[in-house]
């Protein structure tokens, strides 16, 4: 739905970066974690609603945002595949943003999934 980097607005021509990338999905349709990994944050901020951080090995860090529903706990280990909360609607309609971070250095995860 959304691509991981710069984005064209296709009327104002204006650029955005997109740090992750905009997975189109039903509201209340179950988010799992990509990966093992411990549950670092949980908070809301805005134009991302309710978040999820979680922390892998290796310095990685998986976010999940724009979900209605959170189904861990800040310091809860997470397993590969666990449902960890449900999405929820953005501003311009229900999705789920998905980033991943190697420290501070945002990665393409359409680069990571298809490794899969």
């Amino acid at each position: 739905m959304a691509h991981f980097g710069n984005q064209t607005h296709p009327t104002l021509k204006t650029v955005t970066q997109n740090t992750g990338i905009d997975i189109a999905a039903r509201v209340g349709s179950p988010v799992s974690s990509v990966a093992d990994g411990q549950i670092s944050k949980i908070l809301w901020l805005p134009s991302y609603g309710n978040l999820i951080i979680i922390s892998h090995p290796g310095g990685f860090y998986t976010v999940y945002t724009h979900l209605a529903e959170i189904t861990g706990a800040e310091g809860q280990k997470v397993k590969e595949g666990e449902v960890i909360g449900n999405t929820g609607e953005a501003l311009n309609g229900p999705r789920l943003h998905f980033e991943i971070w190697k420290g501070r250095e945002k990665q393409n995860p359409e680069q990571w999934l298809g490794r899969q």
